[in-house]
């Protein structure tokens, strides 16, 4: 190996250190305490970006890059007729944009090796400490999260007060967040584990994933999570017998069924539609024809909000990403957006037929647009493209080691 591509691939890893810190170590929610501009921008992972594009920069697909320039001066343009502060438009870059970056930076198989070790050891000991919380909040009726709330948001804090009275309709929130965003960590776990243990382990999916995941989701209470999860385990889990799988899961689920892990889901699966609500609203909203989607500008950063001072909840419909992106930035921005994180790595997997892989961006993918997380404040949208960036790479790996076989 070159020396020069040695040093790049080293520097590679200490960038990508500083970008899991500021991700997991010092999470939004958390960071919450120094003021409200570091809660919604990370700096620190702002710059991770810029170092890893600038030492990248050979490597990197110039099509793609070129691609993304044109994102940033479309978004830009279409934001001058629809914003009024430029701060606006910078933040809205910073959280939106800018991330999208991660999808295309390409790193050796040693590096990706060492990075998908470091990501699924915080993420493992992040989803272990949230379930134990979990299971003593739901068993014992403590509320463990109040007191970490206090080093959180105030909007968090004000939620997860009210979701402390709700009784056995309580949810699972955690110093990351939001029940649906941990929701989509859980989903983040269970990939991540597997297809590690796949291609590098050579072993499968340790059951213990398995059930962390499955008690996790429950407790978040997420309806649309936990039928991507039963698609994720019956597509991805595999075991050496198909009758010590089917026993695996079965025992599992009857002895959380038992325990009453599963009462909070099943309420929320009776009391309405997988949706709750978010499709009905949109149709009304569609009937109404008040602020149509427009394809070159929006209604600005924030309008998704603004919109319930004309139509009661009328917010819920816009509770996906790609609705949310339209209405306030526009269809042609939204399609931009969706081409990193959605076209691109769905094109490479297929055209690659790395479907295993394929169905592991699927279900991560699936959960993040079933709410409007992506589209929110925070670091939803940079753990999302690392994500992809994972997955993406991963591919590049095993593309070039069937290339030598060939």
């Amino acid at each position: 190996m070159h020396i020069s591509t040695i040093k790049t691939q080293e520097s590679n890893k200490k960038i990508f250190i500083v970008l899991l810190i500021s991700l997991f170590i010092f999470p939004q929610e958390l960071r919450s305490v120094f003021g409200e501009k570091i809660y919604t921008i990370n700096i620190l992972g702002m710059v991770s970006l810029l170092l890893l594009v600038l030492n990248n920069f050979r490597e990197i697909d110039k099509k793609k890059l070129i691609l993304l320039y044109t994102t940033v001066l479309i978004y830009m343009c279409s934001a001058i007729f629809y914003e009024n502060k430029i701060t606006t438009v910078i933040t809205t870059m910073t959280l939106f944009i800018i991330p999208l970056s991660l999808t295309i930076i390409k790193v050796d198989k040693h590096t990706l090796r060492d990075i998908l070790k470091w990501i699924i050891w915080i993420l493992n000991s992040i989803i272990i400490v949230i379930t134990a919380i979990g299971i003593l909040e739901m068993t014992f009726h403590l509320n463990i999260n109040i007191a970490i709330s206090k080093f959180m948001s105030q909007r968090t804090q004000e939620l997860m007060l009210l979701n402390s009275f709700m009784g056995d309709n309580k949810r699972l929130y955690s110093f990351m967040g939001h029940p649906l965003f941990n929701t989509q960590l859980y989903l983040m776990f269970f990939t991540l584990n597997t297809v590690y243990s796949k291609y590098f382990k050579g072993e499968s999916l340790p059951t213990w994933v398995l059930i962390v995941s499955v008690i996790g989701i429950a407790f978040t209470g997420s309806k649309a999570g936990f039928v991507i999860l039963c698609l994720a385990i019956a597509a991805l889990f595999k075991s050496n017998s198909r009758m010590k799988k089917i026993l695996v899961v079965a025992c599992g689920m009857i002895i959380a069924f038992k325990l009453g892990l599963f009462d909070n889901l099943i309420s929320r699966f009776t009391a309405g539609s997988l949706t709750t609500g978010r499709n009905e609203k949109w149709l009304e909203i569609q009937s109404m024809d008040l602020f149509p989607i427009k394809f070159f500008t929006g209604y600005g950063r924030g309008f998704t909000f603004q919109f319930n001072s004309y139509v009661d909840w009328a917010s819920a419909a816009f509770e996906y990403p790609a609705r949310m992106f339209s209405l306030e930035f526009g269809v042609m921005v939204t399609a931009l957006i969706y081409t990193f994180i959605m076209v691109i790595p769905t094109i490479i997997l297929l055209a690659r037929r790395h479907y295993y892989l394929f169905i592991s961006y699927l279900i991560v993918f699936l959960d993040v647009n079933t709410f409007n997380g992506l589209s929110t404040t925070g670091d939803k949208m940079l753990i999302f493209c690392l994500f992809v960036f994972l997955i993406l790479n991963l591919s590049n790996s095993m593309q070039e080691r069937e290339l030598v076989s060939d």
